[in-house]
Order: structure tokens, then sequence, then C-alpha cells
């Protein structure tokens, strides 16, 4: 998802329909306030043309670690982030990839 103040749009990433090329496009555009959820996505992450990690995202500076950030990851279904990578720390997120509509009206 992306909510762009610089442009004055909110893109909310589908389901299997090129949501991440998408986003990625966009995201070369981006203004230094807009939100972006970033991707987890390996081959997307090691890719050159894109900066397509999290920005402004995030509900305050702590890191997750250790237990509680395994529990988070299995809350999300990203376990497979720790095969991955061998140190992870992630920051406690406000938005994810696919919120929705009425996730976001809710916040």
């Amino acid at each position: 998802m992306i909510i762009s103040y610089k442009h004055s749009y909110i893109f909310f990433k589908p389901l299997k329909t090129a949501g991440s090329s998408i986003e990625a496009a966009l995201s070369l555009s981006l203004g230094s306030k807009d939100i972006y959820t970033g991707t987890s996505a390996k081959d997307e992450l090691s890719s050159n043309e894109y900066d397509l990690r999290p920005k402004n995202n995030w509900k305050s500076g702590r890191v997750i670690e250790g237990q509680q950030m395994i529990q988070y990851l299995e809350k999300n279904n990203a376990l497979h982030l720790l095969n991955d990578h061998k140190n992870i720390q992630l920051v406690d997120p406000v938005y994810h990839s696919h919120s929705t509509p009425k996730y976001l009206r809710k916040l």
C-alpha cells in the first residue's frame, strides 16, 4: 500500500494482479512524507531498480527482535524470512502490504 501526499493518491495493493510491479513503479516518485509498506519478496528486495523498503510506516522507533519477532512473523505468515536472512530486525508497522480501505478508515 502507498499513501502519497505528494501526488494525492492512495494505492491499495491488489492480490495476484501485478500489484507488486505497479507498487514498485509508483515507488520511484514518492515524496519524503509519503507512506510505503514495502515488500518482503526476496527477488524484489534484491532488485537494483527500485527501493522497496518500507517508508514512514511504523508506530514507533521500537525494533522487534527475538521471540517477539518470531511471534510477529508467525502471526503474519512470514516465518520464511528467517530462512532467507540470519539477522532480522522488524519495526512495528502501522500499515501492511495488502491493507484494505476498510482497515485504513478504521485507523
